[in-house]
């Protein structure tokens, strides 16, 4: 997982970069881990001056590290503390979103008459239920830009991924 550095600014990698290898180096690959170290490169290009004011009150306190509590990396024990409320408010966001997005797609099946294109959206109501329900767990202790640009960055692709096999399909019946 330490490719994932390369999404850092490049002052924040030549700072930290080490003690970021040897953290995240250690890790197993996981989604959460994944989640989190790309929603922590969107915080270091948001918020940079963040990074630099809380590594400075670290130091000044005698701590010289400062990857796993500034940029709040779960895999490291310094993540968002998940309550039990904000479990059910997860879940309650990922049915209630994937309940209602089914829906718009059926309606679509069904106005289209099967359209191939339109069928190749039908897995992208759980995944985009799935992706928004992280704001209250993987997601929680980030800021709410980076939030919305993790969201709404992976709905796009998501998006693009699914039109492009829809397109493919068109065209090759």
């Amino acid at each position: 997982m330490t490719w994932l550095l390369g999404l850092y600014p490049p002052r924040w990698r030549r700072r930290y970069g080490a003690e970021f290898r040897s953290l995240i180096g250690s890790q197993p690959f996981s989604i959460g881990n994944t989640v989190d170290v790309i929603a922590g490169a969107i915080d270091a290009w948001i918020n940079p001056q963040m990074n630099v004011a809380v590594q400075s009150a670290r130091a000044a306190e005698g701590e010289t590290t400062m990857s796993e509590r500034t940029m709040k990396f779960r895999c490291a024990g310094y993540g968002p503390a998940i309550t039990k409320a904000d479990q059910w408010k997860s879940v309650a966001l990922m049915l209630s979103t994937t309940l209602v997005l089914t829906l718009v797609w059926m309606w679509l099946h069904v106005r289209t008459h099967g359209n191939a294109y339109v069928d190749s959206f039908s897995i992208m109501p759980m995944l985009v239920g799935w992706v928004l329900s992280m704001r209250y767990t993987h997601l929680k202790s980030r800021s709410g830009p980076a939030q919305l640009i993790f969201v709404a960055g992976t709905i796009g692709v998501l998006i693009a991924i699914f039109a492009l096999t829809g397109w493919i399909i068109t065209t090759m019946l």
